[in-house]
This record gives structure tokens, sequence and C-alpha cells, in this order.
């Protein structure tokens, strides 16, 4: 997709961070926060890459192409309590609950 907007023909050198910068916001301009943070985290690595270990030309992302703030998530994490079986399954062994679990379904569909 970066291709087909920076030009299929063009060298990694000769692309212009603007150009960057336009293919990332046509690409994830619209989305969230942590997408876009991701994808162009990802893009400053490749190029970083082809820079520093293929020894190419290579653009970097421009600054105005800045990390976006990202809300922080207000998920609690469950208990293991809650998680974890009723302590009337865990003296069974662990396939039989599937087992009768499969057998009342058959029952149910049954009747």
């Amino acid at each position: 997709m970066i291709k087909f907007l920076l030009g299929p023909d063009r060298s990694l050198g000769g692309v212009a961070e603007d150009k960057i910068e336009a293919a990332l916001v046509e690409l994830w301009g619209s989305a969230a926060a942590a997408t876009w943070n991701r994808n162009r985290a990802a893009i400053g690595s490749w190029l970083a890459w082809c820079t520093d270990k293929k020894h190419w030309t290579a653009p970097a992302v421009p600054a105005a192409a800045e990390r976006r703030r990202e809300h922080n998530d207000e998920t609690k994490a469950v208990s293991r309590s809650r998680i974890d079986p009723p302590a009337s399954l865990r003296r069974l062994p662990p396939k039989v609950p599937v087992i009768v679990l499969a057998v009342d379904t058959d029952a149910l569909r049954d009747r």
C-alpha cells in the first residue's frame, strides 16, 4: 500500500519525508491513537533498519508525524478466584466436567 502511495518505481532514497508523513496520514490518519503509534513506529523502525543495517539511503519519519496520546484503559483485572473453577469441580479430573457438559447437552437436545 505504501509503495502504491509513494510510487512503485521510486527508490527509497528518493522519497521525501513529507511523502512519508502523507502516506502515514492517508493509511492510518483516522485510526485510533494506539494503531497510529504502532504503525508509525513500525515504519520508523523499518526505515532506521534500512539506513543502519543495510546502509541504504532512506528518509526518516518526520517530526510532524508525532506520536499520538493514548487514553488509559480503565479495564480492571479479573481476580483469580473468579477465574478458577468452583471447588466442587476441582476434585474431579480435568476432562470430566467437559464430558458431563456434553452428556447434559445431548440430553437437552433430545427433549
